[in-house]
């Protein structure tokens, strides 16, 4: 048995295994599954300890043999059987009859047991070494694509030897049936995770279709809503009353985006929201206010101050102060409520004062304070039109 655990492995920017860990018990058959280059074979390397994993152990008992398939053909033997023979265990150097029953069942026939090595084919150079493999004493097999190179007849025997197997077993191949009659339990190598199943493939694959359903929509839901905040953002950065709402949802873009390393960041080439201006408050403009008060003309008077339609006292005018709204208190200086809260709205501290306007809503008394004065009719004896 063997247990990996927090194992990663990357090639370059290429990832292969993101902190995966799993366990193959005693007796256990597995059948280890993915995609082409999501790192089965290096998954069977770093078993081996031909290669080393970035981060993560692999721990396997003292004295554990693993038998696993050379790539590299390296015969010294005279004969097909002899080579085979090299296999054996140290304590059973006579057992001949296991080599041949094994050669007999991949294909060999009596006359190619006594040929040289150097003289089979390539695929029959593989049968020779995964040959090898099967007679030896060893406690887990690792197989890479067993099935290459065998016709049908061959293929149905090694199922019935592998399903007879007494040890561990991990094996990778792309025949499926192949596959579900030898393996007790099913690893598959997913977006750089593993997840082991107990079954056949047929249960794994419909465990994965579920999860893509699932994650294919929670994909579209998250990039709606990073349209979302992105129009958000974009719309009301300027906006100092939603400074804290355009806040969050630049924080909240930011985690999704960590979430999908793959994806470029959305937001590098906007500038912050804390950078951006903001609208002045309601304190900060009654002090911009008082400290430059309206210039009032000179060339008309009080009565330029106080014409038709300016909604402010003669008094004011004159004595240079700030011009107060006729529809506030007499004796005090607070600035009528509905333009002070309209101006406060719409209008940052660092725009310059505009011209003062006329309260909306003058009293009666600044209406009559403000007309003009009727010219006085002299009074006396109706001339005839002949006098």
């Amino acid at each position: 048995m063997i247990v990996v655990d927090n194992l990663s492995k990357s090639y370059g920017k290429q990832g292969l295994f993101d902190s995966v860990s799993f366990k193959v018990n005693r007796k256990e058959r597995v059948g280890v599954v993915g995609r082409n280059g999501h790192g089965k074979t290096t998954l069977f390397r770093m078993i081996t300890g031909e290669d080393e994993p970035d981060e993560g152990t692999i721990t396997k008992p003292r004295k554990y043999r693993i038998g696993y398939v050379e790539q590299r053909m390296r015969f010294t033997e005279a004969t097909v059987l002899a080579e085979g023979a090299r296999a054996l265990p140290p304590d059973a150097p006579n057992e001949i009859w296991r080599v041949e029953k094994v050669l007999t069942g991949l294909g060999f026939d009596a006359a190619d047991l006594e040929k040289r090595p150097s003289e089979l084919s390539g695929g029959f150079q593989v049968r020779l070494n995964l040959t090898k493999v099967l007679v030896g004493d060893f406690q887990m097999l690792l197989l890479d694509e067993p099935s290459n190179y065998l016709d049908i007849t061959s293929i149905r025997w090694l199922e019935r030897f592998l399903s007879a197997w007494p040890g561990e077993l991990l094996l990778i191949t792309h025949d499926r049936s192949f596959m579900d009659n030898v393996v007790t339990h099913v690893l598959g190598i997913h977006r750089r995770k593993v997840r082991k199943v107990e079954g056949d493939t047929g249960k794994y694959y419909e465990q994965i279709a579920a999860e893509e359903e699932i994650y294919e929509k929670t994909r579209v839901n998250d990039e709606r809503k990073m349209k979302e905040m992105d129009l958000f953002i974009t719309r009301f950065r300027a906006k100092a009353r939603l400074g804290g709402l355009v806040q969050s949802r630049v924080k909240s873009l930011e985690k999704m985006e960590k979430r999908d390393n793959s994806r470029p960041s959305r937001r590098s080439s906007s500038p912050s929201p804390r950078s951006r201006p903001t609208t002045s408050t309601p304190s900060t403009f009654a002090t911009s206010r008082s400290a430059t008060p309206p210039t009032v003309p000179s060339s008309a008077g009080s009565r330029s101050a106080s014409g038709p339609g300016t909604g402010f006292s003669s008094s004011a005018a004159t004595a240079g102060a700030r011009p107060r709204c006729s529809g506030s208190s007499p004796g005090t200086s607070r600035p009528c409520p509905e333009r002070s809260t309209r101006r406060n709205r719409s209008r940052p501290a660092t725009s310059s004062r505009p011209t003062s306007r006329p309260c909306p809503n003058p009293t009666p008394s600044s209406r009559r304070s403000s007309r003009p004065t009727p010219r006085a009719i002299p009074s006396g004896p109706a001339s005839s039109p002949g006098g």
